[in-house]
């Protein structure tokens, strides 16, 4: 096994990382996803890898330029793992360029209104129906059901098979760092205490408008996949993300988080270990 990657969510807390804590990153292998090119300068990290799957209109507006960005300095040398919508915008060197499918799951349960154009009707329908199990009660201290035997059957076992994807991009991160086979995976800047990014939001209002709409609610007071989806049509994440850090104990593999703050930490989902282990904290 590889011994570290770090994935690196678009949280506040990405932007508060220490520049000793950002040389660790920078020094092992990552993951970075949607917008974080756009504004890399703020963070200053170079990732290994880079996820781009969104494909809703919104996301392709707002996150237009991204493909750009990454055909240049300093992402030359990035992994790029993009759905074809992306694939198809890249405009630099496509040999390192994965092309990559991923289960829709939420978005076959929705209603018609919030469906993605490019959910693909192969998946089995039958067993995303998520109506059928919502709970009566949908309180946010409540779980949603979800089997590790589902886990698995949606669960990629190579980098042919469509990534695990579920309420958003950092499953499917989770996926493949399963997939590249590190001991160690380490979430930073995954907060999901609420809607806000280390960038800001204003530029990105487009998308925070229509996660407000699709989620019912105030993204300001929670990231909107840690909410239920309109009428209980989708659970939130937490259910699924439990079952993740399960399957990486199952199979020797370790998942922390980086930020003690973290919606993660704070419901026991996954727990919170430093970049740096404090008694190597550089002191002032």
């Amino acid at each position: 096994m590889i011994e570290t990657l770090y994935i690196m969510g678009n949280g506040p807390s990405l932007g508060r990382l220490t520049e000793q804590e950002r040389g660790v990153i920078a020094g092992s292998d990552s993951i970075a996803m949607n917008a974080y090119a756009r504004h890399f300068d703020q963070v200053g990290i170079v990732p290994t890898h880079y996820l781009l799957l969104d494909e809703d209109e919104t996301s392709l507006e707002v996150l237009a330029d991204v493909p750009a960005i990454l055909a240049r300095e300093p992402f030359t040398r990035t992994r790029l793992w993009l759905t074809q919508s992306w694939f198809d915008r890249f405009p630099g060197d496509r040999s390192r360029c994965r092309l990559v499918e991923h289960t829709p799951f939420f978005r076959v349960a929705s209603p018609p209104q919030f469906r993605m154009r490019f959910w693909k009707p192969a998946v089995r329908r039958e067993n995303l129906l998520w109506v059928k199990e919502r709970l009566e009660s949908r309180s946010m201290g409540v779980q949603s059901p979800f089997s590790m035997s589902r886990l698995l059957h949606y669960w990629a076992k190579s980098t042919d098979q469509p990534l695990f994807c579920f309420r958003g991009t950092l499953t499917a991160a989770l996926n493949l760092a399963w997939l590249k086979d590190y001991r160690t995976v380490q979430l930073v800047g995954v907060d999901l205490t609420d809607g806000s990014h280390f960038y800001g939001k204003e530029a990105y209002q487009a998308i925070v408008e229509r996660d407000n709409q699709r989620f019912q609610t105030d993204t300001k007071l929670r990231h909107g996949t840690t909410l239920w989806v309109g009428d209980g049509f989708a659970p939130p994440v937490q259910p699924v993300l439990s079952r993740i850090a399960e399957l990486y104990r199952r199979t020797g593999r370790t998942l922390y988080v980086s930020n003690p703050e973290s919606l993660l930490v704070r419901e026991g989902i996954i727990p919170h270990r430093s970049i740096v282990p404090q008694d190597l904290v550089a002191t002032s």
